[in-house]
């Protein structure tokens, strides 16, 4: 009993909390009081078992007792129906049955003693046991509802950064796609620009090219008619 009566209190100088890790509580250390209650409840057990052991124990010695003190009041109750005799009522086997039946209600006596200590003792261990075993499941199950909000908040502060992370790169995008659009704009706007003014090149030169051919052809017909009229004077 000594081991059991130390558990308590080297358990009650056992943190009531475990350590926070980066995905909840330290596995490790749940693992550790999961184990220290297993190892409680197998102790109770042992216990309980050996009281009962005791118990029988005690009830059989009980029931011996009992036999042999049956068994010399039968023998008492014998004599006492035989003819008195000088053999059968000497005052020695008086003396001895009589203290006989002393030792037998000493041992009875000490015997249920015994028993009644142990069932109290046994009572209060369980008592002990039941209380400590609630609460172990009361701080577990505190410990589960704080480890679930928790998880729960970091969930949605996640959740949230993803949120916010998202309509960033959104917004980025966006702003990407918006200021690609303009520079595509712009670059075709020059190149319509540069388009339309080599347009125009092009038709100043043709009406430039125009203008000299027909001066050419002009100044050619001029020296014709020339040519000719010299040729008829």
């Amino acid at each position: 009993m000594a081991g059991a009566d130390e558990a308590p209190g080297q358990d009650a100088r056992r943190p009531n909390h475990f350590d926070v890790v980066l995905r909840g509580y330290n596995t490790r250390q749940v693992n550790e009081r999961v184990t220290r209650l297993e190892f409680d409840l197998r102790t109770a057990s042992r216990e309980r078992d050996l009281a009962r052991a005791g118990n029988a124990e005690l009830a059989k010695r009980l029931g011996a007792a009992e036999e042999e003190l049956t068994s010399l009041r039968e023998r008492v109750r014998k004599l006492a129906d035989e003819p008195l005799t000088g053999e059968n009522v000497n005052e020695r086997v008086r003396m001895m049955m009589d203290l006989a039946a002393e030792e037998i209600a000493e041992q009875r006596g000490a015997a249920e003693r015994e028993l009644v200590e142990q069932r109290a003792e046994l009572q209060q261990r369980r008592v002990q046991l039941e209380r400590k075993y609630n609460e172990h499941n009361d701080s577990l199950d505190r410990e589960y509802d704080e480890l679930k909000a928790k998880l729960n908040r970091e969930h949605e502060q996640l959740m949230n950064r993803a949120r916010a992370e998202a309509a960033k790169v959104t917004r980025f995008a966006e702003e990407r796609a918006a200021l690609t659009i303009r520079e595509a704009d712009e670059h075709a706007r020059q190149q319509n620009a540069a388009a339309d003014e080599h347009m125009a090149r092009m038709a100043a030169l043709h009406n430039e090219f125009r203008d000299r051919l027909v001066v050419a052809r002009s100044t050619a017909q001029q020296a014709v008619a020339e040519l000719a009229r010299m040729v008829e004077e």
